[in-house]
Protein backbone atom coordinates (compact mmCIF):
# COMPACT_ATOMS: atom_id res chain seq x y z
CA UNK A 1 0.00 0.00 0.00
CA UNK A 2 1.39 3.62 -0.89
CA UNK A 3 1.86 6.11 1.67
CA UNK A 4 -0.19 8.65 0.02
CA UNK A 5 -2.71 7.54 -2.29
CA UNK A 6 -4.92 10.32 -4.02
CA UNK A 7 -7.79 11.17 -4.47
CA UNK A 8 -9.43 9.19 -1.44
CA UNK A 9 -8.14 7.18 1.66
CA UNK A 10 -4.58 7.58 1.99
CA UNK A 11 -2.24 4.75 3.22
CA UNK A 12 -3.24 4.24 6.84
CA UNK A 13 -7.07 4.74 5.95
CA UNK A 14 -7.18 1.72 2.99
CA UNK A 15 -4.87 -0.51 5.99
CA UNK A 16 -7.56 -0.06 8.10
CA UNK A 17 -10.26 -1.06 6.05
CA UNK A 18 -8.15 -3.84 4.89
CA UNK A 19 -7.94 -5.29 8.45
CA UNK A 20 -11.35 -4.86 8.89
CA UNK A 21 -12.60 -7.38 6.18
CA UNK A 22 -9.09 -9.37 6.32
CA UNK A 23 -7.80 -8.88 9.58
CA UNK A 24 -5.00 -11.29 9.13
CA UNK A 25 -3.24 -9.69 6.12
CA UNK A 26 0.16 -8.17 5.81
CA UNK A 27 1.10 -5.08 4.72
CA UNK A 28 3.73 -3.62 3.07
CA UNK A 29 3.12 0.42 3.32
CA UNK A 30 5.51 1.80 1.03
CA UNK A 31 6.27 6.02 1.60
CA UNK A 32 8.59 8.23 1.01
CA UNK A 33 7.05 10.99 3.17
CA UNK A 34 6.69 10.89 6.98
CA UNK A 35 2.82 11.96 6.53
CA UNK A 36 2.32 10.07 10.46
CA UNK A 37 4.87 9.11 12.98
CA UNK A 38 5.37 5.70 14.29
CA UNK A 39 3.55 6.66 17.04
CA UNK A 40 0.53 8.15 15.05
CA UNK A 41 0.32 4.84 12.92
CA UNK A 42 -0.12 2.25 15.98
CA UNK A 43 -2.62 5.00 17.30
CA UNK A 44 -4.61 4.49 13.96
CA UNK A 45 -3.76 1.02 13.39
CA UNK A 46 -3.27 -0.43 16.62
CA UNK A 47 0.22 -2.81 17.93
CA UNK A 48 0.70 -5.12 14.93
CA UNK A 49 2.88 -7.88 13.50
CA UNK A 50 0.99 -8.04 10.42
CA UNK A 51 2.40 -3.93 8.97
CA UNK A 52 6.56 -3.58 7.90
CA UNK A 53 6.41 -0.22 6.47
CA UNK A 54 9.54 0.17 3.47
CA UNK A 55 10.52 3.81 3.38
CA UNK A 56 11.11 5.20 -0.50
CA UNK A 57 13.53 4.71 -2.15
CA UNK A 58 14.03 0.96 -1.77
CA UNK A 59 15.87 -1.63 -3.89
CA UNK A 60 14.02 -4.31 -5.87
CA UNK A 61 15.43 -6.97 -3.68
CA UNK A 62 13.77 -5.23 -0.44
CA UNK A 63 10.61 -5.92 -1.93
CA UNK A 64 11.33 -9.48 -2.68
CA UNK A 65 12.57 -10.31 0.39
CA UNK A 66 9.48 -8.47 2.11
CA UNK A 67 7.03 -10.49 0.15
CA UNK A 68 8.75 -14.09 0.91
CA UNK A 69 9.69 -13.20 4.87
CA UNK A 70 5.94 -12.42 4.94
CA UNK A 71 4.72 -15.48 2.54
CA UNK A 72 6.15 -17.79 4.79
CA UNK A 73 4.59 -16.08 7.91
CA UNK A 74 1.30 -16.00 6.55
CA UNK A 75 2.07 -20.20 5.52
CA UNK A 76 3.64 -21.19 9.30
CA UNK A 77 0.59 -19.06 10.40
CA UNK A 78 -1.81 -21.31 8.42
CA UNK A 79 -0.14 -24.37 9.35
CA UNK A 80 -0.81 -23.48 13.23
CA UNK A 81 -4.11 -22.96 12.91
CA UNK A 82 -4.70 -25.61 11.21
CA UNK A 83 -2.47 -27.73 14.01
CA UNK A 84 -4.64 -26.03 16.75
CA UNK A 85 -7.66 -26.95 14.87
CA UNK A 86 -6.65 -30.64 14.78
CA UNK A 87 -5.99 -30.60 18.61
CA UNK A 88 -8.85 -28.63 19.73
CA UNK A 89 -11.60 -30.99 17.50
CA UNK A 90 -9.55 -33.94 16.79
CA UNK A 91 -8.60 -37.34 19.20
CA UNK A 92 -5.20 -37.61 18.54
CA UNK A 93 -4.99 -41.23 18.14
CA UNK A 94 -7.57 -42.25 15.88
CA UNK A 95 -8.18 -38.66 14.28
CA UNK A 96 -11.81 -38.86 14.58
CA UNK A 97 -13.76 -35.94 15.96
CA UNK A 98 -13.35 -35.62 19.68
CA UNK A 99 -16.09 -34.65 22.16
CA UNK A 100 -16.06 -31.05 21.06
CA UNK A 101 -16.93 -31.41 17.49
CA UNK A 102 -19.36 -34.82 18.03
CA UNK A 103 -21.46 -32.00 20.51
CA UNK A 104 -21.30 -29.46 17.46
CA UNK A 105 -22.31 -31.89 14.52
CA UNK A 106 -24.88 -33.54 16.73
CA UNK A 107 -26.28 -30.59 17.59
CA UNK A 108 -26.59 -29.42 13.62
CA UNK A 109 -28.25 -32.97 13.10
CA UNK A 110 -30.72 -32.22 15.88
CA UNK A 111 -31.61 -28.94 13.97
CA UNK A 112 -31.42 -29.81 11.10
CA UNK A 113 -33.91 -33.15 11.79
CA UNK A 114 -36.07 -30.35 13.20
CA UNK A 115 -36.35 -27.94 10.63
CA UNK A 116 -36.90 -30.64 7.34
CA UNK A 117 -38.78 -32.51 9.72
CA UNK A 118 -36.62 -36.12 9.24
CA UNK A 119 -35.49 -38.21 11.46
CA UNK A 120 -31.97 -39.25 12.69
CA UNK A 121 -30.08 -41.86 14.37
CA UNK A 122 -27.21 -41.95 17.34
CA UNK A 123 -25.74 -45.19 17.69
CA UNK A 124 -23.00 -45.57 20.66
CA UNK A 125 -20.69 -48.32 20.65
CA UNK A 126 -18.80 -49.50 23.70
CA UNK A 127 -16.35 -51.56 23.87
CA UNK A 128 -16.67 -53.98 26.92
CA UNK A 129 -13.84 -55.18 29.28
CA UNK A 130 -11.28 -52.62 27.12
CA UNK A 131 -9.26 -51.88 29.75
CA UNK A 132 -8.73 -55.98 29.63
CA UNK A 133 -7.17 -55.87 26.61
CA UNK A 134 -4.99 -53.00 27.42
CA UNK A 135 -3.94 -54.92 31.00
CA UNK A 136 -3.16 -57.49 29.28
CA UNK A 137 -1.68 -57.47 25.86
CA UNK A 138 -0.58 -53.81 26.40
CA UNK A 139 -1.90 -50.06 25.25
CA UNK A 140 -0.14 -50.36 22.31
CA UNK A 141 -2.31 -53.30 21.23
CA UNK A 142 -5.52 -51.61 22.81
CA UNK A 143 -4.40 -48.40 20.47
CA UNK A 144 -3.93 -50.55 17.28
CA UNK A 145 -7.50 -52.16 18.05
CA UNK A 146 -9.21 -48.68 18.08
CA UNK A 147 -7.47 -47.06 15.08
CA UNK A 148 -8.39 -50.64 12.84
CA UNK A 149 -12.03 -50.67 14.16
CA UNK A 150 -12.40 -46.33 13.78
CA UNK A 151 -11.18 -46.85 10.20
CA UNK A 152 -13.38 -49.49 10.02
CA UNK A 153 -16.30 -47.72 11.15
CA UNK A 154 -15.66 -45.07 8.46
CA UNK A 155 -15.22 -47.17 5.76
CA UNK A 156 -18.76 -48.49 6.05
CA UNK A 157 -20.44 -45.21 6.78
CA UNK A 158 -21.44 -42.22 4.31
CA UNK A 159 -19.18 -39.42 3.59
CA UNK A 160 -22.24 -37.01 5.15
CA UNK A 161 -22.28 -39.31 8.81
CA UNK A 162 -20.05 -38.59 11.51
CA UNK A 163 -18.04 -40.93 13.64
CA UNK A 164 -16.52 -39.44 16.47
CA UNK A 165 -14.56 -40.94 19.78
CA UNK A 166 -16.03 -38.23 22.54
CA UNK A 167 -14.02 -39.62 25.27
CA UNK A 168 -16.85 -40.45 28.26
CA UNK A 169 -15.66 -39.92 31.23
CA UNK A 170 -16.70 -42.57 33.74
CA UNK A 171 -17.78 -41.01 37.19
CA UNK A 172 -17.43 -43.29 40.27
CA UNK A 173 -20.88 -44.85 42.05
Amino acid sequence: VDGRMPPGWDGIETISHLWKECPELQVVLCTAYADYSWQEIRRVLGESDSLLILKKPFDNVEVLQLAHALTRKWDLNREIQGRLNQLAFYDSLTGLPNRALFIDRLTQALDSARRYQHQGALLFIDLDNFKRINDTLGHSIGDEMLKVMSDRLCKSLRVSDTVARPMMVETAA
